[in-house]
């Protein structure tokens, strides 16, 4: 096993310019996160002055500010013109060396946070590194076979991950065509298995206009009460404790308890539904409104300016606000910073048939199935991570 630095194993033929693309595919350091890209844009011209580093496959991706923030990946299936931000260090190994097990060696929880360190006692605008505060790391670096064994092991528990979020990602694409079919085009179907409207389907004036005969209008508070969180004091916050106070950063299709402010002890005057359950559904009120979450870990209280969504249909409530997401915006007021009312939310009507509402559920309990799985891989991986890698 050789002990060595980062710098050591990387190969410095890295491209740094795009003038030979008019067409590029950009990735900016806030959409990939834990390896796992959200977004590459498509820009066709004026492209933006950070992007200027041509990448191939198995180029490891580090951003150079807050390391904390898990800004990184290794590439796959790279198109020719994609181009990454210089906000990222990129490192490309030699041929000798197994990118994979590079990659978790640098992502290991002792590095992010011997990096983090570093950033937090720069002298630059927010918290950042520099390209040589990566290449300076030692590591011991075993045979090739011994690094492909590594990263086989390590491989497996993302690969089930990956399969886990385009399983939920299916199922999120199949209820959206179906609440639109039947929810928007009153296509569900009718006795016969056919689309209801389109086959004289009886329809019915109201005041939201055409409504299939036996369906209702009625307000969300029907459906579903709205719980306001708990005004929780940052003097209280500690670094290791038992609960996780979560607060609008921390929602975003599922509650993330990363970097979460932690308390030990439950204050006097909490009220029961700000304790948070596996299952119990988010909504956020100020910033970026509307947004949902679902709790998908234990020990979690509720803060100012999130909802706690409590009804019998979770399922079919997380798809109405993602489906109506215009209109939820619609109800918040605020210049400077945009604030939604549960007040207003309560009386917004909607158009509905309870029977078909119940089908959603199902579907919501798996979500949270896998996403629960993917926790439990996640713990695996980190401590297979910390036992193979040295």
């Amino acid at each position: 096993m050789r002990n060595i630095t980062i710098e050591d194993l990387i190969d410095k033929n890295i491209v740094n310019l795009k003038e030979q693309y008019i067409e590029i595919k950009y990735l900016d350091t806030g959409n990939i996160t834990d390896n796992k890209i959200d977004e590459v844009k498509t820009i066709k011209k004026n492209h933006p002055s950070r992007a200027k580093k041509i990448v191939k496959n198995n180029d490891i991706l580090i951003s150079n500010v807050r390391p904390n923030k898990k800004h990184y990946g290794i590439l796959k299936n790279v198109p020719k013109n994609l181009i990454v931000s210089t906000g990222f260090t990129v490192i490309r190994v030699k041929e000798n060396v197994v990118a994979k097990y590079v990659y978790y060696f640098l992502t290991r929880k002792k590095i992010t946070k011997k990096l983090s360190q570093i950033a937090e006692g720069a002298t630059t605008t927010y918290p950042s590194i520099l390209p040589h505060d990566i290449y300076n790391i030692k590591i011991n670096l075993p045979s090739v076979e011994e690094q492909k064994r590594i990263a086989n092991i390590l491989s497996s528990f993302d690969d089930k991950i990956e399969n886990n979020l385009k399983i939920i990602e299916t199922l999120e694409a199949i209820v959206s065509n179906v609440y639109k079919q039947w929810f928007e085009e009153f296509e569900f179907p009718n006795d016969n298995g056919l689309p209801y409207k389109s086959n004289g389907g009886k329809m019915i004036d109201s005041e939201l206009g055409l409504i299939p005969e036996g369906w209702e209008i009625k307000e969300l508070k029907s459906l579903c009460s709205f719980y306001n969180g708990f005004a929780f004091s940052s003097k209280d916050y500690i670094k290791k404790g038992k609960y996780s106070i979560i607060t609008i950063r921390n929602v975003d299709n599922i509650v993330n308890v990363e970097n979460s402010n932690l308390i030990n002890e439950l204050p006097i005057k909490i009220k029961e539904e700000v304790i948070l359950e596996i299952s119990d559904l988010l909504l956020t009120l100020t910033g970026n409104v509307g947004r949902t979450g679902i709790v998908v870990n234990e020990n979690c209280l509720l803060n100012q300016r999130v909802a706690k969504v409590d009804s019998r249909y979770k399922g079919f409530m997380e798809l109405y606000f993602k489906e109506n997401e215009k209109s939820i915006i619609d109800l918040a007021s605020g210049t400077a910073q945009q604030n939604l009312s549960t007040k207003n939310l309560e009386n917004k009507k909607i158009v509905i048939n309870e029977d078909r509402i119940k089908s959603f559920e199902v579907m919501y309990l798996y979500k949270i199935i896998l996403y629960k799985e993917n926790l439990n891989l996640i713990k695996l991986r980190d401590l297979n991570i910390e036992k193979l890698i040295k």
